[in-house]
């Protein structure tokens, strides 16, 4: 049976990921076994290997920890999803395909408020209305009749 070894960047992302990573109790003990053989061949084998891990580790180790770091650096630099968290604004192309939707929005905001400028549209956790932001808990075609009818409320306040 072929045995596998992950490296410290692919442990870190399992990690991450919250899979609890297993190594087998031998690899770890491999050296004080062999200093108690009286095989000069075993041992010189398993010193040449344990120097070859040592320096592979180390190797392996530096460009992990880059990795874990650039990892890291790409989750901070993902959006945040809509659950509760910041508003994401609509794209153009969500604006395009919700253009009757945007434009009911703008007709009502300039019926309402016809010295302010139009606030961006952002899907995010709950609904608000604000003067700078208009924040769907949903896409607009997901949103309820009770939904549609709160926001125009909130949007003649």
């Amino acid at each position: 049976m072929a045995m596998s070894f992950l490296n410290q960047a692919q442990i870190a992302a399992l990690q991450q990921m919250g899979i609890c990573v297993w190594q087998r109790a031998n690899n770890f003990d491999l050296p004080a076994q062999m200093a108690g053989s009286d095989n000069k061949a075993v041992t010189s084998v398993a010193a040449d290997t344990q120097v070859a891990d040592e320096t592979r580790a180390s190797v392996d180790n530096a460009t992990s920890q880059a990795r874990v770091a650039q990892l890291r650096e790409s989750l901070n630099a993902m959006p945040e999803s809509t659950d509760g968290r910041e508003p994401v604004p609509l794209t153009a192309q969500q604006q395009k395909q919700h253009a009757a939707f945007v434009t009911d929005l703008k007709l009502a905001w300039k019926g309402c408020h016809p010295s302010k400028p139009f606030p961006a549209v952002h899907i995010g956790a709950a609904l608000s209305v604000s003067s700078t932001t208009i924040v769907l808990p949903v896409m607009p075609e997901a949103l309820s009749a009770k939904q549609k009818s709160m926001l125009w409320k909130l949007l003649w306040q």
